[in-house]
């Protein structure tokens, strides 16, 4: 809710009730999983793709902030979040690259980690890390441009994050998250 009170009260993709509604779904999987302790553990707390850097070779992972413990759903949706995001930005829908990278990168954090329950807790991370990709100023037609976005992506930017708001609705309407549903997520 703090991220989406930083949200102008005019946008042209989302209007102010769609928002509340999303945050009333949020409050419900909070409910749902606020008993979940024994997911407990060292996070990041902003793992995304601006914080995974390599130098020399050498895989460096900056910014660890908020919490030392969490769940882990929170980092593994942050990155997977972007790469959805990035995908729609570019493509309009999930598509490869990003596609294969999120296969990728779930094949080898399941070889790592045994978390059964971890697509059964994600959907409210997917929903606040969605509300971080559509936000106004952080994921703007200016950000786009900077970061070397075409000009026919930095123009669909309104209906791209509405895919986003699609995506969030849907995901939090799941029991559980799937991989193969991403494009129907981002779905109507």
């Amino acid at each position: 809710m703090g991220v989406i009170d930083t949200f102008p009260n005019k946008l042209g993709f989302v209007k102010r009730e769609d928002l509340v509604q999303i945050v009333k779904k949020m409050v419900e999987w909070w409910d749902k999983l606020k008993d979940d302790h024994h997911r407990l553990t060292t996070i990041h707390g902003d793992f995304y793709p601006g914080n995974i850097w390599f130098n020399n070779g050498e895989l460096v992972v900056l910014d660890r902030s908020r919490f030392r413990y969490g769940e882990p759903a929170d980092d593994v949706t942050c990155l997977v979040m972007n790469f959805i995001n990035y995908s729609v930005m570019s493509y309009g829908d999930f598509r490869d690259p990003f596609k294969k990278l999120t296969e990728l990168f779930f094949e080898e954090y399941f070889k790592k980690r045994k978390d059964i329950g971890m697509f059964k807790v994600s959907p409210l991370f997917f929903g606040f890390r969605g509300i971080v990709c559509i936000h106004p100023i952080f994921y703007s037609k200016e950000w786009m441009k900077s970061h070397g976005f075409n000009n026919n992506s930095i123009n669909a930017i309104d209906e791209n994050k509405k895919k986003i708001i699609n995506f969030i609705n849907n995901v939090l309407d799941e029991d559980e998250f799937k991989v193969g549903k991403i494009n129907s997520y981002l779905s109507d």
